[in-house]
């Protein structure tokens, strides 16, 4: 069961991988519990080996219907794509009554799977910590937010560095992304104001929609500028820039994360500058593809990416942050 929101297009992105799956949308939350209903529908005419739950309502559904047909021995797979009940007490992403609820569901539904799967391995130190989940009876499975072949550069495109008033010179800072609050998009642009003071070659890509805060940097400086793309352009406009930008929020939410746009950066040959407020931080450091700010005032020295620093980023990214990549080909496969 997956979010009806993009149902269509995530649906064929799973039957591509896994052509006798069952995908099926989910009820809005105020009326999740109907879920249970259909899911049920479907246990009786097929039989399952696995069921793969993309949150934990439909985790919840599957393992309560197990219950219910006590004849059924599919394998409970719980993939959780960040902490539930951080989201709701951070960010109140629920109903009022869900939010009271949501620990004891997502308590219920890690400590009764099979295999639970998580994007970090410090999602695993937060549920061990927070809710007292110890894992000796299933198996624990990291893996992170990848990036399919739909997100790949045309090399026939004709877009350049003239495109956005940059010159070959230049040092290119870009973000893509959303301007939600915890993509902490004013302490970027100021780290971003701080760094123009000592290098007036290091120029600003924002590759999203303006609001009023972006507006006022770019008043100020003609350095900074501002393009909303199609998605599918993103690609060329990326391998045009040398460092990706992440900044996020300090919160649980954020420290378990793994943004789609860190795979993103990479494969297009970018460095990395973030914040320490991500669980990426640690795998930046270790494998050097990029810079970790800890403050605003932190003084910076960036120089353009080297073809040799690209190849690193591309081959990082293609080893550990494709659906093509033997690494998680093989983790899939296994759980499947």
């Amino acid at each position: 069961m997956i979010s009806p929101r993009n149902f269509f297009s995530n649906r064929k992105k799973i039957k591509d991988y896994a052509a006798k799956s069952i995908v099926l949308p989910m009820f809005p939350l105020s009326i999740w519990k109907f879920n249970l209903f259909t899911f049920l529908l479907v246990l009786l005419i097929k039989k399952p080996k696995n069921v793969i739950s993309r949150n934990v309502f439909a985790g919840f559904i599957s393992l309560k219907a197990r219950n219910f047909f006590k004849g059924s021995k599919y394998n409970c797979i719980y993939d959780g794509r960040g902490i539930a009940f951080a989201e709701a007490e951070e960010y109140h992403i629920y109903t009022r009554n869900l939010n009271k609820k949501i620990r004891i569901i997502e308590s219920f539904v890690l400590k009764n799977s099979d295999t639970v799967m998580a994007i970090t391995e410090k999602m695993f130190d937060v549920w061990k910590k927070q809710l007292n989940i110890n894992f000796n009876q299933c198996r624990k499975v990291v893996i992170p937010c990848t990036i399919g072949a739909e997100f790949e550069c045309n090399l026939e495109s004709s877009m350049n560095r003239d495109f956005f008033g940059f010159s070959e010179q230049d040092i290119i800072l870009v973000y893509s992304g959303s301007l939600a609050l915890w993509q902490s998009i004013e302490y970027m642009l100021k780290l971003y104001e701080q760094i123009r003071k000592t290098n007036e070659k290091v120029k600003l890509l924002m590759l999203c929609k303006s609001n009023n805060i972006i507006e006022k940097y770019i008043s100020k400086y003609e350095d900074i500028k501002n393009f909303y793309l199609e998605p599918s352009e993103i690609p060329n406009a990326l391998r045009l820039c040398d460092y990706g930008i992440i900044f996020r929020e300090k919160s649980i939410t954020n420290s378990v994360s793994s943004p789609t746009k860190f795979a993103e950066y990479l494969s297009c040959g970018l460095k990395i500058i973030a914040n320490n407020n991500l669980a990426i931080s640690e795998v930046i450091l270790a494998n050097e593809i990029g810079i970790i700010v800890s403050n605003e005032n932190q003084k910076i020295s960036l120089k353009k990416t080297s073809n040799h620093e690209k190849m690193k980023s591309k081959k990082f990214a293609s080893d550990n942050y494709s659906n093509n990549s033997v690494k998680i080909k093989g983790i899939l496969d296994n759980i499947i």
